[in-house]
């Protein structure tokens, strides 16, 4: 008999934060294939954001989690936990949601939060009393997302469980130090999950304990964990140790469906001239949005003078700002290297402030200040209005630091070509246009694995050269700078490697621009070319045949 699937995730559509939301929002039913029947979804009732708490829930059942404060581990108290149940499209999610408010009160996303660790043990705790409610006397495949839902492996290792725990990556964070104490607030035994050291983080302890492989978003991502030396010796060195961890990539599916009439693409290059003027019809959609919000005074940067009926090149970069990936401060760099050398082309930023807020891009400000023509800094767009700024741009920058999955794919299937860093999964979504610039011996030598030299080129990869000696150092700098307010890290006089990323992404730009103007046949060929290859490449039922073969797999 086939065993039930469980996923217990910290984030979901309802309170979400990063990738692990979007994932959310189709792997459950895609996974319905393996089983039959949709898989239980087990997550926390995040009851300051109102995506949780607006939704019609029944209370299913109710139980105790015993926990006591750090430094008191006799002055134990029960906390009682709800079990809350609400169906999404035919797929169940279970909130647990806890007596006491100061548990899960994360705003205005679920990790921000005073303690992530203390919440994350005690869902874990609350999560094993859940499996032992929703599954009595039999196991089910648990697939546990990043080390707040790892921290599950821990808490069940009291208990005699046919329950097969698989943890999924979807970036490389751990907890930060976890000690004996911390395992003991919730009644954990922290003998049954030792680490290598003192206050070895979760997934130091959980990677061992669980079944292997561990999993990740890309195959590139997940040589990335063992190779790339951001990774290896910046973001996640503390994995390299872990014996059991050669961590196996299955690819998400693509984000969003065709954002464009399906003819175009049936049309082929005959169907330029209708994706030129859909283009100018969206473009005029997204100033009207704009103007509204030079009324509102919530426009951040630039003006919208000349823009109407402006035909060069709009590249646009948003997303959250997440200074340890994004490298927001990479494109404003690059831009200005653009601009001084008189460059014509559009930038529009629409970045989404971190913990930070909106004050961390004072350095994109200055840049449109500087350039108030061609650089436009916005606000976070409502959805309609996002998608007509992605469906009016030529070009989507995507200057990632790291990237496990990537969202190049909601770019092309929006209408727009990818100008991106070549690394983790932006790899397998773009592929590089091998007579560019651009296109050196770095970026040669990390997507040979994945494209060769006959495929049909869909976009501009670019990457700092390598051997860099300074490499390690440089990295640990721009790592060590984040949570800086008000300005980028300039570091283009002491940086290398930043430096270089720099000039191989004012390459990529002056590469874009180019074709967009002089060939726009390769243009609108690599949109359409990108477009297929990402449906040919990627679907969510290709994900769920790739982790049904594991499970099975497994006894």
């Amino acid at each position: 008999m086939q065993q039930s699937i469980a996923i217990i995730t910290y984030e979901t559509p309802f309170a979400p934060r990063g990738g692990i939301a979007s994932v959310l929002a189709h792997l459950p039913g895609s996974l319905r294939s393996i089983q039959g029947r949709a898989p239980a979804v087990i997550t926390p009732y995040h009851h300051r954001i109102e995506g949780t708490t607006s939704l019609s829930i029944n209370g299913v059942a109710k139980f105790p989690v015993q926990y006591s404060h750090r430094g008191s581990p006799k002055e134990k108290k029960n906390v009682h936990v709800s079990l809350l149940q609400y169906e999404d499209q035919g797929c169940p999610f279970y909130f647990l949601r806890a007596q006491e408010d100061n548990f899960f009160a994360g705003f205005p996303h679920p990790y921000a939060v005073d303690n992530l660790l203390r919440d994350s043990l005690f869902f874990a705790v609350a999560t094993v009393r859940a499996l032992e409610y929703l599954y009595p006397q039999r196991g089910c495949v648990l697939l546990l997302q990043d080390w707040e839902g790892a921290a599950t492996v821990l808490a069940l290792q009291e208990s005699r469980t046919l329950h097969r725990p698989f943890i999924t990556l979807h970036n490389s964070y751990d907890s930060g130090a976890l000690y004996a104490e911390d395992l003991e607030m919730v009644g954990i035994d922290p003998t049954t999950c030792p680490g290598p050291e003192p206050g070895s983080g979760v997934l130091e302890r959980a990677i061992p304990l669980a079944r292997q492989p561990v999993f990740t978003v890309s195959d590139q991502f997940a040589l990335d964990l063992r190779q790339d030396v951001l990774q290896t010796k910046i973001m996640a060195p503390q994995l390299q140790t872990i014996r059991q961890f050669d961590p196996v990539g299955i690819a998400n599916g693509p984000f969003a469906e065709l954002g464009f009439d399906r003819t175009y693409t049936v049309q082929g290059l005959s169907g330029i001239p209708y994706l030129k003027q859909w283009k100018i019809r969206e473009r005029s959609r997204l100033l009207d949005s704009l103007e509204n919000s030079a009324r509102e005074g919530s426009l951040i940067g630039g003006t919208l003078e000349e823009l109407h009926g402006d035909e060069s090149s709009w590249i646009v970069m948003a997303g959250r700002d997440d200074q340890r990936q994004k490298g927001y401060d990479v494109a404003a760099d690059a831009v200005r290297g653009f601009l001084e050398g008189g460059g014509r082309a559009r930038f529009l930023f629409f970045p989404i402030p971190c913990d930070a807020g909106v004050e961390r891009f004072e350095f994109l400000r200055e840049l449109a200040e500087d350039y108030p023509l061609s650089v436009i800094v916005g606000p976070p767009l409502l959805k309609e209005h996002f998608l007509s700024a992605l469906h009016g741009a030529s070009y989507a920058l995507m200057p990632s630091f790291y990237e496990p999955f990537g969202m190049a794919n909601e770019f092309y299937m929006n209408g727009l070509v990818a100008i991106a860093r070549a690394t983790g999964g932006i790899i397998h979504q773009v592929v590089p246009l091998q007579s560019a610039a651009c296109f050196s011996p770095a970026v040669f030598r990390v997507a040979e694995r994945w494209h060769s030299a006959s495929s049909h080129p869909t976009g501009l990869l670019y990457r700092e050269r390598a051997g860099i000696p300074s490499v390690i150092e440089d990295w640990k700098a721009m790592n060590d700078a984040y949570g800086q307010i008000g300005t980028s890290r300039h570091h283009e006089n002491d940086n290398a490697t930043f430096r270089s990323m720099r000039d191989e992404l004012l390459l990529a730009i002056k590469d874009a621009v180019r074709i967009f103007t002089d060939s726009p046949e390769l243009y609108f060929s690599m949109l359409l070319e990108g477009v297929a290859h990402i449906e040919r490449t990627f679907s969510w039922e290709r994900t769920a045949a790739e982790y049904g073969r594991y499970f099975t797999l497994q006894p």
